[in-house]
């Protein structure tokens, strides 16, 4: 498994950034995760950060998709599937 930290803009609807570890480096993805949460909140964005486990950064995509496509690519994938 690997460990990635996502830096997500709500507003935008896109990823600014992408960190990626391996599994025996939790501690420092929790760490970077934990950095991403003060700025954002010190700066009081509409940004979030994320910790998540994958088998890969594909696998992640297919499991997080809404991180990884604009809004209107999954507004018209949740019509189409709809």
């Amino acid at each position: 498994m690997q460990i990635f930290v996502l830096r997500y803009d709500r507003r935008e609807g896109k990823l600014l950034k992408l960190y990626s570890f391996a599994e025996s480096e939790r501690a420092k993805a929790q760490a970077q995760r934990l950095a991403l949460e003060l700025e954002i909140a010190a700066n009081r964005l509409d940004q979030e950060a994320v910790l998540l486990e994958a088998e890969s950064e594909r696998a992640l995509k297919f499991s997080h998709a809404r991180y990884f496509e604009d809004l209107d690519s999954l507004a018209k994938a949740l019509k189409e599937a709809s």
